[in-house]
């Protein structure tokens, strides 16, 4: 008697095919998905050569309280200044066959396979979005993340940092277990009049 291919089980059974695709990879994005909630994460930007960012690096100095018949101070302010950044893309592709196409259709179809590719490109996508928050700038087609903005040293947007204290990331390395106390010394070294730092970063092993 010959042996059955399958057998009469699986012949005649469907499979318990969950209607949803569990996800066992896209746990990195958590950053990304936080800053996506804050209003001023994104900006739309419709062209140009370069992006030019606007910034105030210096107070003006005329200001003085005086007595009723002291001068004014008139002194020229040079104020303001512009950081450049260039344009970054990132861009993906998924592939499907007409026969994958045709299989994955009519009642067999319990999962929309062109959906689904879709839908984890996108995750995907989400997760290099996720890693070039904290790139160092060292993949030239990456924007530079957070490794490139708390530096003290070098050039960021085109303004170089020595001289520039304003524009010096402020970090803490010491080699201690990490405190809500070292948080707030942070938090309110970097906070300046009307701006704030609005999250805070550190590492796995500090956080445990």
């Amino acid at each position: 008697m010959a042996v059955p291919r399958v057998g009469q089980i699986v012949a005649t059974t469907l499979k318990a095919l969950t209607p949803t695709l569990a996800d066992n990879i896209h746990v990195g994005t958590r950053t990304l998905k936080v800053l996506m909630t804050k209003p001023d994460f994104r900006r739309e930007m419709r062209g140009g050569e370069h992006i030019e960012l606007p910034i105030a690096w210096k107070r003006n100095t005329n200001s003085k309280w005086q007595g009723w018949s002291d001068n004014y101070s008139i002194a020229a302010q040079d104020q303001f200044d512009s950081a450049t950044f260039e344009w970054r893309l990132i861009t993906s592709t998924v592939q499907i066959t007409k026969e994958m196409e045709v299989k994955n259709k009519g009642r067999a179809k319990v999962l929309d396979l062109v959906k689904l590719l879709k839908d984890k490109m996108l995750e995907d996508m989400g997760m290099d979005m996720n890693a070039a928050l904290f790139n160092s700038g060292s993949d030239a087609n990456a924007p530079a993340g957070t490794g490139a903005i708390i530096l003290t040293t070098g050039t960021y947007g085109g303004i170089a940092r020595s001289g520039n204290t304003w524009w010096q990331g402020v970090v803490d390395s010491t080699a201690e277990v990490l405190t809500v106390t070292d948080m707030d010394a942070v938090w309110n070294s970097a906070s300046a009049n009307r701006t704030a730092p609005n999250w805070l970063v550190t590492t796995r092993t500090l956080l445990q």
